[in-house]
Protein backbone atom coordinates (compact mmCIF):
# COMPACT_ATOMS: atom_id res chain seq x y z
CA UNK A 1 0.00 0.00 0.00
CA UNK A 2 1.13 3.17 -0.54
CA UNK A 3 -0.48 4.58 2.59
CA UNK A 4 0.97 1.84 5.07
CA UNK A 5 -0.24 4.27 8.08
CA UNK A 6 -3.79 3.04 7.30
CA UNK A 7 -3.29 -0.32 7.12
CA UNK A 8 -5.42 -1.81 10.18
CA UNK A 9 -3.22 -3.70 12.17
CA UNK A 10 -4.76 -7.41 11.81
CA UNK A 11 -4.55 -7.06 7.79
CA UNK A 12 -1.66 -9.12 7.84
CA UNK A 13 -3.16 -11.64 10.76
CA UNK A 14 -0.04 -10.24 12.55
CA UNK A 15 -0.41 -9.28 16.15
CA UNK A 16 3.30 -9.19 17.40
CA UNK A 17 6.57 -9.25 15.19
CA UNK A 18 9.52 -10.35 17.68
CA UNK A 19 12.82 -8.39 16.26
CA UNK A 20 15.83 -10.50 17.75
CA UNK A 21 18.08 -9.65 14.58
CA UNK A 22 19.92 -7.04 17.00
CA UNK A 23 20.19 -5.25 13.99
CA UNK A 24 17.46 -2.76 14.62
CA UNK A 25 17.28 -0.67 17.88
CA UNK A 26 15.67 2.38 17.62
CA UNK A 27 12.17 3.57 17.66
CA UNK A 28 12.38 5.03 14.59
CA UNK A 29 13.57 1.52 12.77
CA UNK A 30 10.60 -0.83 15.17
CA UNK A 31 8.38 1.38 13.96
CA UNK A 32 8.48 0.28 10.06
CA UNK A 33 6.82 -3.10 11.35
CA UNK A 34 4.07 -0.92 13.17
CA UNK A 35 3.60 0.85 10.01
CA UNK A 36 3.09 -2.41 7.85
CA UNK A 37 0.31 -3.58 9.88
CA UNK A 38 1.83 -5.10 13.01
CA UNK A 39 -0.23 -4.52 16.39
CA UNK A 40 3.13 -4.67 18.56
CA UNK A 41 6.77 -5.19 18.24
CA UNK A 42 9.04 -6.81 20.63
CA UNK A 43 12.42 -6.38 20.57
CA UNK A 44 14.86 -8.97 21.72
CA UNK A 45 17.59 -7.65 22.91
CA UNK A 46 18.54 -3.80 24.69
CA UNK A 47 17.12 -1.05 22.71
CA UNK A 48 19.35 2.29 22.14
CA UNK A 49 16.98 4.36 23.46
CA UNK A 50 13.40 3.80 25.80
CA UNK A 51 10.68 2.44 23.69
CA UNK A 52 7.19 2.32 25.17
CA UNK A 53 8.17 -0.57 27.85
CA UNK A 54 10.82 -2.40 29.10
CA UNK A 55 9.01 -5.57 30.65
CA UNK A 56 10.98 -8.43 32.71
CA UNK A 57 8.70 -11.03 33.93
CA UNK A 58 9.40 -11.69 37.62
CA UNK A 59 9.86 -8.22 37.85
CA UNK A 60 7.42 -5.34 35.97
CA UNK A 61 5.02 -7.60 33.72
CA UNK A 62 1.90 -5.58 35.77
CA UNK A 63 3.23 -2.79 34.42
CA UNK A 64 2.04 -3.34 30.94
CA UNK A 65 -0.72 -2.28 29.00
CA UNK A 66 -2.55 -2.34 26.23
CA UNK A 67 -1.50 0.66 24.35
CA UNK A 68 2.29 -0.93 24.62
CA UNK A 69 3.28 -0.88 20.60
CA UNK A 70 6.86 -0.80 21.05
CA UNK A 71 8.53 -3.68 23.58
CA UNK A 72 11.85 -4.74 24.53
CA UNK A 73 12.10 -7.78 26.96
CA UNK A 74 15.78 -6.66 27.86
CA UNK A 75 18.65 -9.37 27.67
CA UNK A 76 19.46 -12.51 29.34
CA UNK A 77 21.89 -10.25 31.43
CA UNK A 78 19.22 -7.82 31.93
CA UNK A 79 16.84 -10.15 33.27
CA UNK A 80 18.84 -12.29 35.34
CA UNK A 81 20.16 -9.32 37.13
CA UNK A 82 16.95 -7.82 37.42
CA UNK A 83 15.41 -10.67 38.83
CA UNK A 84 18.22 -11.52 41.68
CA UNK A 85 18.00 -7.97 42.56
CA UNK A 86 14.57 -8.03 43.27
CA UNK A 87 14.57 -11.53 44.96
CA UNK A 88 17.18 -9.94 46.96
CA UNK A 89 16.03 -6.84 47.28
CA UNK A 90 12.63 -7.58 48.75
CA UNK A 91 13.68 -9.28 51.63
CA UNK A 92 17.26 -7.66 52.64
CA UNK A 93 18.42 -3.81 52.36
CA UNK A 94 20.70 -3.38 49.56
CA UNK A 95 22.78 -0.69 49.88
CA UNK A 96 25.18 -1.35 46.38
CA UNK A 97 25.37 -3.42 44.16
CA UNK A 98 27.94 -4.85 41.48
CA UNK A 99 27.85 -7.50 38.48
CA UNK A 100 30.08 -8.98 36.25
CA UNK A 101 28.56 -10.97 33.40
CA UNK A 102 30.66 -13.99 32.83
CA UNK A 103 29.15 -14.53 29.02
CA UNK A 104 30.05 -16.48 26.12
CA UNK A 105 31.42 -14.86 23.00
CA UNK A 106 27.99 -13.53 21.12
CA UNK A 107 27.74 -13.91 17.32
CA UNK A 108 28.22 -10.11 16.81
CA UNK A 109 31.83 -10.98 17.91
CA UNK A 110 34.73 -11.63 15.55
CA UNK A 111 36.22 -15.16 15.61
CA UNK A 112 39.76 -13.94 14.64
CA UNK A 113 41.31 -10.44 15.43
CA UNK A 114 40.88 -7.68 12.89
CA UNK A 115 41.40 -4.02 12.53
CA UNK A 116 38.39 -2.24 14.33
CA UNK A 117 37.66 0.90 16.18
CA UNK A 118 37.33 -0.69 19.35
CA UNK A 119 40.48 -2.46 20.15
CA UNK A 120 39.11 -4.72 22.70
CA UNK A 121 35.87 -6.05 20.07
CA UNK A 122 38.49 -6.16 17.85
CA UNK A 123 40.20 -9.28 18.97
CA UNK A 124 39.39 -13.17 18.75
CA UNK A 125 35.74 -13.99 20.46
CA UNK A 126 36.81 -17.31 20.73
CA UNK A 127 40.47 -17.31 22.17
CA UNK A 128 40.20 -14.26 24.17
CA UNK A 129 38.36 -13.22 27.59
CA UNK A 130 37.40 -9.48 26.68
CA UNK A 131 35.98 -7.02 29.26
CA UNK A 132 33.03 -5.19 27.94
CA UNK A 133 30.22 -2.44 29.22
CA UNK A 134 27.29 -3.51 30.49
CA UNK A 135 24.19 -1.77 29.17
CA UNK A 136 21.92 -4.31 32.05
CA UNK A 137 22.44 -2.44 34.91
CA UNK A 138 21.47 1.50 33.69
CA UNK A 139 18.01 -0.83 32.42
CA UNK A 140 17.58 -2.68 35.30
CA UNK A 141 17.75 0.64 37.31
CA UNK A 142 14.54 1.42 35.17
CA UNK A 143 12.53 -1.54 35.61
CA UNK A 144 13.38 -0.99 39.68
CA UNK A 145 13.85 2.41 40.45
CA UNK A 146 14.54 1.78 44.32
CA UNK A 147 18.28 0.92 42.82
CA UNK A 148 18.87 3.81 40.83
CA UNK A 149 22.45 5.56 40.87
CA UNK A 150 23.26 2.05 43.24
CA UNK A 151 24.47 -0.33 40.11
CA UNK A 152 27.46 -0.96 37.97
CA UNK A 153 29.17 -3.61 35.95
CA UNK A 154 30.86 -4.73 32.96
CA UNK A 155 31.12 -7.72 31.06
CA UNK A 156 33.87 -10.66 30.36
CA UNK A 157 33.14 -12.32 27.02
CA UNK A 158 34.96 -15.82 27.38
CA UNK A 159 35.41 -18.13 25.05
CA UNK A 160 32.84 -20.81 25.24
CA UNK A 161 29.81 -21.03 22.76
CA UNK A 162 26.49 -20.79 25.45
CA UNK A 163 26.21 -20.80 29.34
CA UNK A 164 26.82 -17.52 30.86
CA UNK A 165 27.35 -16.78 34.64
CA UNK A 166 26.24 -13.72 36.58
CA UNK A 167 28.15 -12.54 39.81
CA UNK A 168 26.48 -10.37 41.85
CA UNK A 169 28.42 -8.61 44.91
CA UNK A 170 25.64 -6.88 47.40
CA UNK A 171 26.74 -4.17 49.90
CA UNK A 172 23.87 -4.38 52.32
CA UNK A 173 22.44 -1.54 54.47
CA UNK A 174 22.61 -3.27 57.48
CA UNK A 175 25.48 -5.72 59.06
CA UNK A 176 24.85 -9.26 60.09
CA UNK A 177 23.32 -10.82 56.45
CA UNK A 178 24.86 -13.74 55.84
CA UNK A 179 25.48 -16.18 52.56
CA UNK A 180 23.04 -18.02 54.15
CA UNK A 181 20.31 -15.30 54.12
CA UNK A 182 20.62 -14.98 50.52
CA UNK A 183 20.81 -18.55 49.92
CA UNK A 184 17.59 -18.45 51.71
CA UNK A 185 16.32 -15.96 49.48
CA UNK A 186 16.78 -17.69 46.33
CA UNK A 187 15.83 -20.91 47.11
CA UNK A 188 12.35 -19.48 48.72
CA UNK A 189 12.09 -17.50 45.46
CA UNK A 190 12.80 -20.41 43.33
CA UNK A 191 10.04 -22.25 45.07
CA UNK A 192 7.39 -20.00 44.39
CA UNK A 193 8.73 -19.12 41.37
CA UNK A 194 10.14 -22.33 39.73
CA UNK A 195 9.38 -21.15 35.81
CA UNK A 196 11.85 -18.13 36.40
CA UNK A 197 14.41 -19.96 38.94
CA UNK A 198 15.86 -22.75 39.19
CA UNK A 199 18.78 -23.82 42.18
CA UNK A 200 21.87 -25.90 41.67
CA UNK A 201 22.83 -27.38 44.57
CA UNK A 202 25.90 -29.42 42.96
CA UNK A 203 29.38 -28.17 41.77
CA UNK A 204 28.20 -27.43 38.47
CA UNK A 205 30.14 -25.46 35.25
CA UNK A 206 29.13 -23.53 32.66
CA UNK A 207 28.00 -26.39 29.99
CA UNK A 208 25.61 -27.79 32.61
CA UNK A 209 23.37 -25.16 32.37
CA UNK A 210 22.68 -25.24 28.58
CA UNK A 211 19.38 -26.25 28.14
CA UNK A 212 18.10 -24.63 31.12
CA UNK A 213 14.04 -22.61 30.78
CA UNK A 214 14.44 -20.73 34.10
CA UNK A 215 16.20 -17.45 33.44
CA UNK A 216 18.70 -17.68 36.62
CA UNK A 217 20.08 -20.88 37.36
CA UNK A 218 21.20 -20.29 41.50
CA UNK A 219 24.76 -21.75 42.80
CA UNK A 220 24.21 -22.26 46.36
CA UNK A 221 27.62 -23.40 46.30
CA UNK A 222 29.17 -20.49 45.40
CA UNK A 223 27.58 -17.56 47.77
CA UNK A 224 30.48 -16.03 50.01
CA UNK A 225 30.00 -12.97 52.52
CA UNK A 226 32.76 -10.81 53.30
CA UNK A 227 32.88 -9.29 56.97
CA UNK A 228 29.33 -8.61 58.35
CA UNK A 229 28.01 -6.27 54.92
CA UNK A 230 28.92 -7.97 51.86
CA UNK A 231 27.82 -11.16 49.73
CA UNK A 232 28.43 -12.50 46.32
CA UNK A 233 26.32 -14.53 44.88
CA UNK A 234 26.60 -16.88 41.52
CA UNK A 235 23.82 -17.40 39.25
CA UNK A 236 23.97 -19.36 35.59
CA UNK A 237 21.93 -18.62 32.94
CA UNK A 238 21.79 -18.90 28.65
CA UNK A 239 19.58 -17.67 25.93
CA UNK A 240 17.08 -20.49 26.24
CA UNK A 241 15.55 -18.82 29.23
CA UNK A 242 15.50 -15.34 27.66
CA UNK A 243 13.42 -16.90 24.37
CA UNK A 244 11.24 -18.33 26.83
CA UNK A 245 10.80 -15.12 28.78
CA UNK A 246 10.09 -13.24 25.41
CA UNK A 247 6.82 -15.98 24.76
CA UNK A 248 6.02 -15.10 28.24
CA UNK A 249 5.62 -11.13 27.64
CA UNK A 250 3.97 -12.07 24.19
CA UNK A 251 1.53 -14.14 26.37
CA UNK A 252 1.17 -11.59 29.11
CA UNK A 253 0.17 -8.92 26.10
CA UNK A 254 -1.82 -11.86 24.39
CA UNK A 255 -4.31 -11.64 27.99
CA UNK A 256 -4.38 -7.79 27.86
CA UNK A 257 -5.72 -7.75 24.17
CA UNK A 258 -8.59 -10.46 25.09
CA UNK A 259 -9.58 -8.47 28.22
CA UNK A 260 -9.92 -5.36 26.28
CA UNK A 261 -11.54 -7.39 23.13
CA UNK A 262 -14.21 -9.24 25.50
CA UNK A 263 -14.95 -5.80 27.45
CA UNK A 264 -15.26 -4.07 24.28
CA UNK A 265 -17.99 -6.77 23.07
CA UNK A 266 -19.84 -6.89 26.14
CA UNK A 267 -20.08 -3.15 25.92
CA UNK A 268 -21.37 -3.44 22.51
CA UNK A 269 -24.12 -6.24 23.50
CA UNK A 270 -25.78 -4.06 26.39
Amino acid sequence: TDHPREVPWDAFGVDAVIDATARFRTRAELQQHLDNGARRVLLAVLPLEDLDRLVIPGVNVATARVEDRLLTTGSATTTAMALMLKVIGDRLPIALASMTSVHAYSSDMSLQDYAGADYRRSRSGAENIIPNNSEAPRWVEKVLPQFAGKLSGYVLNVPVQKGSLLDLNFVFERVGISAQDVNDALRDAAASSPELIAVARDPIVSSDVIGCAQSLLFDTQATLSTGRRIVKALAWYETLGHAHRILDVLSAYARLDANEFAAANTGARS
